[in-house]
C-alpha cells in the first residue's frame, strides 16, 4: 500500500469515527442534562472525598443510597450505578477509601468501617436526610464495611451486597432487607461466602438464589441473585444488576409507584463505553497520523533483531515458564507497593530479565541502529503515551477508573516502565520479526497478531493472575494488550521502528499497572 493509500484509509476512519464521536457526544450530554454531580470533602475524622450524583428533576421518592467501591478501587468504578439510580429518582453519595481514589489519607483498612459510618452520619446532617430512605450500597469489601454498618445501625432500611467477602454478625433481623448480588462466575470464596451469610441470615441453605425470604414491611427480606454469566468486576458494569439493585431500594423503603423514570434512547452506561471506545479509536487514528509523519522514510531503530521469529517465540514461551516458578520465591518490585499489582510488574520484570538472558544465550541478534532515529523513537512514543493521557483524562477516567497518576505516585510509573522495558524489547522483536516476513500485508499483519494473541493470553490467564486474584483484571489486560499489538502491527508497516512498538506498549501497561493498583 502506497503512502497515499494509507492517507486516505486514515482520512477516512477519521472522519468516520469523529462523526461517531460527536453523535455519542451529543447523546451522552442529553442524557446527562438530567444528571446533577457535584465533588466535595466531607469533615470526618479522616477527609473523606465526595461525589454526589442526583437528578436535575424534584424527586418525590426522597430517596438517597451511600455507594461504598471495593478493595483497590475507587468511586469513579460505581459512577455508572450512580448514574442509573439518579435516573430513577434515587438520589446517590459515593466515597473514596481511606487510601483509594483521590483520598489524601493513607491505606486504613480496618478504621474504613469507622470512617464510612462517620461519613454516612455527616451526610445525614449535612443533606438533611432521612436515615430510614436512605440505602447502603457496597461492593466487595464495601459490601462487607455496609453489612457492618447495617448490623450497627437498625434505621436503615435497605442494603445491597454486590459481591461481599464474608462478614460475620449478620442475622435474621439485621441488617434490615438485605440484597445479596453474587456474579455466577465469581471468585469460588465469594460465592461459598454468600451461601454462608444467607444461611446465617435465613437459617436456611440457599444453593441457587431468587428466592426471597422474609419479608420488606417488617424489615427482614434476604435475597441471593446469582447474577447469570457475570464476574467479580463486570457486576458494577452490568444494566440488569443495575435494574435489579433499584428495584430492591424502591421496594424495601416503601417507595413504588411514585416516580417515573426519565426515558432515555440508551442506557448511560452503553453510551458511555461507546464514547470511551470511539475516543481511544480516534485517539489512535491521530497517533497513527503522527507516526506516519514523523518516520515517513521508514527507518528502522532496533536493539533486538529477531532472525528466527519461530524459535525465538519457544525462548519467550519457555523464559515465561520459568519466570513463574522464580515469582514465587522472590517479588523484586514489592517495594512500590502495589498490593495484587506488584505481583504481575514482578511477573513481568523477572520475564524480561530472563527473555534476554536467554536471548543472548542463544546468541541472538543484537544491535544499535540509526542513533538520531532510535532518540526519535523514544519522544514520539512519550508523545503517544501523552495524548493516550489526556485522552482517558477527558473521556475515560471520569466515568470508569481512575487512571490519572499523581505525583506521589509517578514514580512507581518510572520503576515499572524501567524494569519491564527489556521485556517489551525481545517480544516484539520477535512478534515484528514474524510481521516482517511475507509479501501480503494483510497477511503479515494477521500472522504476528495471532502468534501475539496466544503470547498475551498465556500471560494474562496463568498461574500467577489467578493466585493473585488479579484474574478479575485479566479480561481488561488481555483487551489492553491485543489493542496495543494490533496498535503496534499498523505501526510497524508504518515505520518499521520496534523501539517506537516496544517502548509505547511498555509506558502504556506501566501506567496501567501504577495507577490502577497503588495505593497511598
Amino acid at each position: 500500500m502506497k503512502l497515499l493509500s494509507w492517507h486516505k484509509l486514515l482520512s477516512a476512519l477519521s472522519i468516520l469515527l469523529l462523526v461517531l464521536f460527536v453523535a455519542l457526544l451529543v447523546n451522552k450530554q442529553q442524557l446527562e442534562q438530567t444528571i446533577e454531580t457535584r465533588e466535595s470533602v466531607l469533615d470526618t475524622r479522616v477527609p473523606t472525598p465526595l461525589l454526589s450524583i442526583k437528578s436535575r428533576i424534584p424527586n418525590p421518592r426522597s430517596l438517597s443510597a451511600l455507594i461504598v467501591h471495593g478493595f483497590q478501587c475507587n468511586k469513579s468504578m460505581m459512577v455508572q450505578l450512580a448514574k442509573y439510580l439518579a435516573l430513577n429518582g434515587i438520589d446517590c453519595y459515593l466515597i473514596d477509601l481511606p487510601g483509594h481514589g483521590s483520598s489524601s489519607a493513607g491505606t486504613d483498612i480496618a478504621a474504613s468501617y469507622e470512617i464510612s459510618r462517620d461519613a454516612l452520619g455527616r451526610l445525614i446532617e449535612v443533606e438533611k436526610l432521612n436515615p430510614d430512605r436512605i440505602a447502603l450500597v457496597g461492593h466487595s469489601f464495601g459490601a462487607m464495611i455496609i453489612a457492618r454498618m447495617g448490623i450497627g445501625d437498625t434505621r436503615l432500611r435497605s442494603h445491597v451486597l454486590i459481591g461481599p467477602g464474608l462478614e460475620p454478625g449478620l442475622g435474621p433481623s439485621l441488617p434490615h432487607n438485605a440484597l445479596f448480588i453474587v456474579g455466577e462466575r465469581d471468585y469460588p470464596f465469594v460465592r461459598e461466602a454468600n451461601r454462608l451469610m444467607m444461611l446465617a441470615a435465613t437459617g436456611e441453605t440457599v444453593e441457587q438464589g431468587g428466592v426471597v425470604y422474609g419479608s420488606t414491611e417488617s424489615g427482614d427480606a434476604r435475597l441471593l441473585w446469582v447474577a447469570p454469566g457475570l464476574g467479580h468486576l463486570s457486576l458494577i458494569y452490568n444494566t440488569h444488576v443495575y435494574r435489579k439493585i433499584t428495584e430492591w431500594v424502591i421496594e424495601s423503603c416503601g417507595s413504588q409507584n411514585s416516580w417515573t423514570c426519565q426515558p432515555t434512547r440508551a442506557s448511560p452506561l452503553r453510551t458511555n463505553i461507546w464514547t470511551a471506545i470511539v475516543a481511544v479509536a480516534l485517539t489512535s487514528l491521530v497517533a497513527l497520523w503522527i507516526v506516519r509523519v514523523a518516520f515517513r522514510e521508514r527507518a528502522s531503530p532496533a536493539l533486538f533483531v529477531s532472525t528466527d521469529p519461530a524459535f525465538d517465540f519457544l525462548i519467550l514461551v519457555a523464559t515465561w515458564l520459568f519466570s513463574l516458578c522464580m515469582e514465587q520465591r522472590v517479588a523484586p518490585l514489592r517495594f512500590l507497593c502495589l498490593e495484587e499489582g506488584e505481583v504481575i510488574a514482578s511477573a513481568l520484570s523477572l520475564y524480561g530479565a530472563f527473555s534476554v538472558a536467554g536471548w543472548f544465550a542463544f546468541s541472538r541478534r543484537f544491535e544499535w541502529q540509526l542513533r538520531k532515529d532510535a532518540l526519535k523513537a523514544v519522544w514520539i512514543a512519550i508523545a503517544l503515551v501523552v495524548l493516550y493521557y489526556i485522552a482517558s483524562a477527558m473521556f475515560i477516567s471520569p466515568e470508569f477508573y481512575q487512571l490519572t497518576v499523581n505525583a506521589g505516585r509517578a514514580w512507581r510509573f518510572g520503576a515499572i516502565a524501567l524494569l519491564t522495558f527489556p521485556l517489551f524489547l525481545v517480544a516484539e522483536a520477535v512478534l515484528r520479526g514474524l510481521q516482517g516476513r511475507g509479501r501480503s500485508r494483510i497477511l503479515r499483519m494477521s500472522k504476528a497478531f495471532a502468534v501475539g494473541a496466544v503470547y498475551f493470553a498465556l500471560i494474562s490467564f496463568s498461574p500467577v493472575i489467578q493466585d493473585a486474584r488479579l484474574v478479575r483484571f485479566a479480561p481488561f489486560m488481555l483487551a489492553v494488550a491485543l489493542c496495543l499489538q494490533a496498535f503496534s502491527c499498523i505501526v510497524y508497516e508504518l515505520a518499521r521502528a520496534t523501539l517506537l512498538t516496544s517502548l509505547f506498549q511498555c509506558l502504556i501497561i506501566a501506567w496501567i499497572l501504577s495507577a490502577g493498583f497503588a495505593l497511598c
